[in-house]
């Protein structure tokens, strides 16, 4: 399963926002993230809760799509929420012991284009 989601994902750790606009921007991205998959096509029973803690591992692999890189620590701080949208709509933690969890980036193929690209499989134990 892949999807690509067109949002803006800042380096949070190098904002200087008040507490309540990075709570707002963090609410929007997860909403935005669990909403786009729910309302794909493939978005049925089978990534369920029970489907997850099955015997399988969910690979999950979360690709930052935009104009300049960052270094991995502030990658991994700019898809929190995104990781957190993706759990919300699996029903489960997002630090579950059955989800492997992969940030990757790339350069945008625009000047000023933004996404995050979600990409979810099984994985055989």
């Amino acid at each position: 399963m892949r999807i690509e989601i067109a949002m803006a994902l800042p380096s949070a750790a190098n904002l200087r926002e008040h507490w309540a606009a990075r709570a707002k921007r963090a609410r929007a991205q997860r909403w935005t993230v669990r909403y786009h998959l729910a309302a794909q096509p493939w978005a049925v029973q089978e990534h369920t809760a029970a489907h997850v803690r099955a015997q399988h591992l969910l690979r999950i692999r979360l690709t930052r799509i935009a104009p300049r890189m960052l270094d991995t620590d502030n990658l991994a701080t700019s898809l929190k929420a995104c990781r957190d949208g993706v759990a919300d709509w699996l029903g489960i933690d997002d630090g579950g012991w059955n989800l492997i969890w992969e940030y990757e980036q790339e350069r945008a193929p625009i000047p000023r284009y933004q996404a995050v690209r979600v990409e979810m499989w099984e994985v055989e134990r």
